[in-house]
Protein backbone atom coordinates (compact mmCIF):
# COMPACT_ATOMS: atom_id res chain seq x y z
CA UNK A 1 0.00 0.00 0.00
CA UNK A 2 0.96 3.47 -0.84
CA UNK A 3 2.50 5.54 2.68
CA UNK A 4 2.35 9.43 2.53
CA UNK A 5 3.17 9.43 6.71
CA UNK A 6 6.71 10.71 6.33
CA UNK A 7 7.62 14.11 6.48
CA UNK A 8 10.99 16.16 6.13
CA UNK A 9 11.89 19.17 8.04
CA UNK A 10 13.09 22.01 6.34
CA UNK A 11 15.47 24.06 8.32
CA UNK A 12 16.61 27.64 8.01
CA UNK A 13 20.13 27.77 7.47
CA UNK A 14 20.53 31.12 10.04
CA UNK A 15 19.47 29.68 12.83
CA UNK A 16 18.39 25.51 12.57
CA UNK A 17 14.83 25.74 13.30
CA UNK A 18 12.43 24.45 11.33
CA UNK A 19 10.39 26.19 8.46
CA UNK A 20 8.19 23.85 7.15
CA UNK A 21 8.24 20.00 5.91
CA UNK A 22 8.09 18.27 2.40
CA UNK A 23 5.30 15.27 2.45
CA UNK A 24 7.29 12.37 0.92
CA UNK A 25 5.78 9.26 -0.57
CA UNK A 26 6.90 5.40 -0.25
CA UNK A 27 5.72 1.98 -0.61
CA UNK A 28 5.16 -0.67 1.41
CA UNK A 29 5.56 -4.07 0.02
CA UNK A 30 4.84 -6.79 2.29
CA UNK A 31 7.72 -8.70 1.36
CA UNK A 32 10.27 -6.08 0.18
CA UNK A 33 9.23 -3.81 2.59
CA UNK A 34 9.09 0.34 1.98
CA UNK A 35 9.98 1.21 -1.50
CA UNK A 36 11.72 4.39 -2.59
CA UNK A 37 9.77 6.88 -4.92
CA UNK A 38 12.58 6.61 -7.73
CA UNK A 39 11.59 3.11 -8.46
CA UNK A 40 7.62 2.90 -8.17
CA UNK A 41 6.95 6.47 -9.30
CA UNK A 42 8.53 6.29 -13.07
CA UNK A 43 5.84 2.35 -13.22
CA UNK A 44 3.06 5.00 -11.77
CA UNK A 45 3.61 7.65 -14.29
CA UNK A 46 3.38 5.68 -17.35
CA UNK A 47 0.43 3.93 -15.98
CA UNK A 48 -1.71 7.05 -14.96
CA UNK A 49 -1.86 5.60 -11.68
CA UNK A 50 0.25 8.84 -10.72
CA UNK A 51 -3.01 10.91 -10.60
CA UNK A 52 -4.63 9.11 -7.85
CA UNK A 53 -2.08 8.47 -6.12
CA UNK A 54 -0.74 12.37 -6.24
CA UNK A 55 -4.32 12.66 -4.93
CA UNK A 56 -4.04 10.52 -2.11
CA UNK A 57 -0.66 12.15 -1.15
CA UNK A 58 -1.97 15.82 -1.34
CA UNK A 59 -5.00 14.93 1.24
CA UNK A 60 -3.34 13.09 3.64
CA UNK A 61 -0.27 15.80 4.29
CA UNK A 62 -3.32 18.23 4.41
CA UNK A 63 -5.10 16.08 6.68
CA UNK A 64 -1.86 15.04 8.80
CA UNK A 65 -1.66 19.15 9.25
CA UNK A 66 -5.47 19.36 10.53
CA UNK A 67 -4.56 16.77 12.67
CA UNK A 68 -1.77 18.38 14.25
CA UNK A 69 -4.08 21.91 15.23
CA UNK A 70 -5.09 19.97 18.46
CA UNK A 71 -2.30 17.60 19.30
CA UNK A 72 1.30 19.75 18.08
CA UNK A 73 -0.08 23.72 17.33
CA UNK A 74 3.82 24.21 16.41
CA UNK A 75 3.78 21.81 13.59
CA UNK A 76 0.16 22.67 12.39
CA UNK A 77 1.61 26.24 11.78
CA UNK A 78 4.58 25.00 9.35
CA UNK A 79 4.45 25.39 5.69
CA UNK A 80 3.71 21.48 4.16
CA UNK A 81 5.34 20.87 0.77
CA UNK A 82 3.84 18.46 -1.69
CA UNK A 83 4.92 17.21 -5.10
CA UNK A 84 2.81 17.30 -8.15
CA UNK A 85 3.81 15.44 -11.16
CA UNK A 86 3.89 16.30 -14.67
CA UNK A 87 0.49 14.36 -15.79
CA UNK A 88 -1.34 16.19 -12.40
CA UNK A 89 -0.44 19.25 -14.00
CA UNK A 90 -1.30 19.02 -17.45
CA UNK A 91 -4.99 17.71 -16.29
CA UNK A 92 -7.88 20.10 -15.82
CA UNK A 93 -8.76 18.77 -12.27
CA UNK A 94 -5.95 19.50 -10.27
CA UNK A 95 -7.10 23.21 -9.15
CA UNK A 96 -10.81 21.26 -7.66
CA UNK A 97 -8.71 18.70 -6.17
CA UNK A 98 -6.20 21.18 -4.46
CA UNK A 99 -9.76 23.15 -3.14
CA UNK A 100 -11.40 20.29 -1.69
CA UNK A 101 -8.08 19.40 0.14
CA UNK A 102 -7.53 23.15 1.65
CA UNK A 103 -11.16 23.15 2.50
CA UNK A 104 -11.78 19.58 3.76
CA UNK A 105 -8.96 19.48 6.03
CA UNK A 106 -9.31 23.84 6.84
CA UNK A 107 -5.76 24.48 5.63
CA UNK A 108 -5.02 27.77 4.82
CA UNK A 109 -3.98 27.73 1.05
CA UNK A 110 -0.90 30.18 2.07
CA UNK A 111 0.52 27.26 4.25
CA UNK A 112 0.45 24.56 1.28
CA UNK A 113 3.63 24.35 -1.52
CA UNK A 114 3.06 22.61 -4.75
CA UNK A 115 6.82 21.38 -6.10
CA UNK A 116 6.86 20.80 -9.23
CA UNK A 117 10.06 19.61 -11.58
CA UNK A 118 11.73 21.48 -14.04
CA UNK A 119 11.57 18.96 -16.36
CA UNK A 120 7.30 18.47 -16.13
CA UNK A 121 7.13 22.38 -17.00
CA UNK A 122 8.98 22.69 -20.46
CA UNK A 123 6.99 20.06 -22.10
CA UNK A 124 3.88 22.20 -22.17
CA UNK A 125 4.79 25.80 -21.07
CA UNK A 126 1.80 27.20 -21.70
CA UNK A 127 -0.48 24.92 -20.13
CA UNK A 128 1.48 24.57 -17.04
CA UNK A 129 1.72 28.19 -16.67
CA UNK A 130 -2.14 28.43 -17.13
CA UNK A 131 -2.80 25.83 -14.43
CA UNK A 132 0.25 27.07 -11.97
CA UNK A 133 -1.35 30.75 -12.15
CA UNK A 134 -4.79 29.39 -11.24
CA UNK A 135 -3.35 27.86 -7.88
CA UNK A 136 -1.14 30.86 -7.17
CA UNK A 137 -4.60 33.20 -6.87
CA UNK A 138 -5.94 30.36 -4.36
CA UNK A 139 -3.53 31.83 -2.91
CA UNK A 140 -0.83 28.61 -2.76
CA UNK A 141 2.84 28.79 -3.52
CA UNK A 142 4.77 27.48 -6.11
CA UNK A 143 8.41 25.74 -5.37
CA UNK A 144 10.12 24.65 -8.73
CA UNK A 145 11.84 21.55 -7.22
CA UNK A 146 15.34 20.12 -8.69
CA UNK A 147 16.21 23.50 -9.75
CA UNK A 148 19.12 23.11 -12.08
CA UNK A 149 19.27 20.22 -13.69
CA UNK A 150 16.94 21.01 -16.36
CA UNK A 151 16.55 22.98 -19.52
CA UNK A 152 14.58 26.10 -19.02
CA UNK A 153 15.54 29.18 -19.97
CA UNK A 154 15.87 32.58 -17.68
CA UNK A 155 12.79 34.02 -20.24
CA UNK A 156 10.71 30.59 -19.59
CA UNK A 157 11.58 31.24 -15.54
CA UNK A 158 9.95 34.97 -15.57
CA UNK A 159 6.93 33.40 -17.28
CA UNK A 160 6.42 30.83 -14.68
CA UNK A 161 4.01 31.95 -11.60
CA UNK A 162 6.52 30.39 -9.07
CA UNK A 163 7.49 31.78 -5.37
CA UNK A 164 10.68 29.36 -4.55
CA UNK A 165 13.96 27.72 -6.38
CA UNK A 166 14.69 24.05 -5.05
CA UNK A 167 18.45 24.07 -5.92
CA UNK A 168 18.74 20.25 -7.10
CA UNK A 169 21.34 17.56 -4.65
CA UNK A 170 23.81 17.41 -7.74
CA UNK A 171 24.41 21.01 -7.41
CA UNK A 172 24.87 21.21 -3.28
CA UNK A 173 27.82 18.18 -4.13
CA UNK A 174 29.13 20.09 -6.50
CA UNK A 175 29.26 23.16 -4.65
CA UNK A 176 32.44 21.20 -2.24
CA UNK A 177 35.92 21.47 -3.80
CA UNK A 178 35.16 23.08 -6.96
CA UNK A 179 34.88 26.99 -7.76
CA UNK A 180 32.83 26.31 -10.71
CA UNK A 181 30.71 24.34 -8.32
CA UNK A 182 30.03 26.65 -5.64
CA UNK A 183 29.63 29.68 -8.15
CA UNK A 184 27.02 27.62 -9.86
CA UNK A 185 25.07 27.76 -6.70
CA UNK A 186 26.11 31.17 -5.80
CA UNK A 187 24.56 32.67 -9.36
CA UNK A 188 21.31 29.93 -8.63
CA UNK A 189 21.07 32.00 -5.15
CA UNK A 190 21.32 35.28 -6.42
CA UNK A 191 18.56 34.88 -9.16
CA UNK A 192 16.41 34.00 -6.39
CA UNK A 193 17.26 36.91 -4.79
CA UNK A 194 16.75 39.34 -8.27
CA UNK A 195 13.37 37.56 -8.73
CA UNK A 196 12.21 38.07 -5.07
CA UNK A 197 11.67 34.32 -4.99
CA UNK A 198 12.75 31.95 -2.13
CA UNK A 199 15.81 29.47 -2.01
CA UNK A 200 16.17 25.61 -0.68
CA UNK A 201 19.03 23.80 -0.69
CA UNK A 202 17.70 19.66 -1.41
CA UNK A 203 20.08 16.48 -0.33
CA UNK A 204 22.62 18.73 2.35
CA UNK A 205 24.46 15.70 3.59
CA UNK A 206 27.41 17.38 5.31
CA UNK A 207 28.56 19.90 7.76
CA UNK A 208 30.88 21.14 5.10
CA UNK A 209 27.81 21.68 2.28
CA UNK A 210 25.77 23.10 5.26
CA UNK A 211 28.46 25.64 6.06
CA UNK A 212 29.27 26.51 2.53
CA UNK A 213 25.67 26.92 1.28
CA UNK A 214 25.08 29.39 4.90
CA UNK A 215 27.79 31.24 3.50
CA UNK A 216 26.46 31.99 0.16
CA UNK A 217 22.90 32.14 1.34
CA UNK A 218 22.96 33.09 4.72
CA UNK A 219 18.72 33.89 4.40
CA UNK A 220 18.14 30.50 2.75
CA UNK A 221 16.45 27.15 3.99
CA UNK A 222 17.95 23.50 3.45
CA UNK A 223 16.75 20.21 3.86
CA UNK A 224 18.89 16.83 3.70
CA UNK A 225 20.27 13.60 5.76
CA UNK A 226 22.20 15.82 7.98
CA UNK A 227 19.40 17.86 9.82
CA UNK A 228 16.98 14.70 9.71
CA UNK A 229 15.54 12.04 7.48
CA UNK A 230 12.40 11.95 6.86
CA UNK A 231 10.22 11.08 9.91
CA UNK A 232 6.49 9.18 10.30
CA UNK A 233 4.45 11.93 12.55
CA UNK A 234 4.83 9.97 15.72
CA UNK A 235 9.05 10.40 15.24
CA UNK A 236 8.42 14.02 14.35
CA UNK A 237 6.14 15.06 17.23
CA UNK A 238 9.29 13.29 20.04
CA UNK A 239 11.81 14.98 17.99
CA UNK A 240 10.38 18.44 17.11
Amino acid sequence: MCSSDLYQPIIRVCDGQMSGLEALIRWNDPERGRIAPDLFIPLAEATNLIRPIGRWVLREACRQMNAWTTTHPGLARLDIAVNISGRQLSHGGLLGEVQAALRDFNLPARQLILEVTESSLIHDLPTAVNQLRELRELGVRIAIDDFGTGNSSLGQLQALPVDILKIDRALLQAMIGTRSGAAVVQSVVELGRALHLGVVAEGIETAVQAAEFGRISPEGLAQGFLFTRPLDPLDLEREW
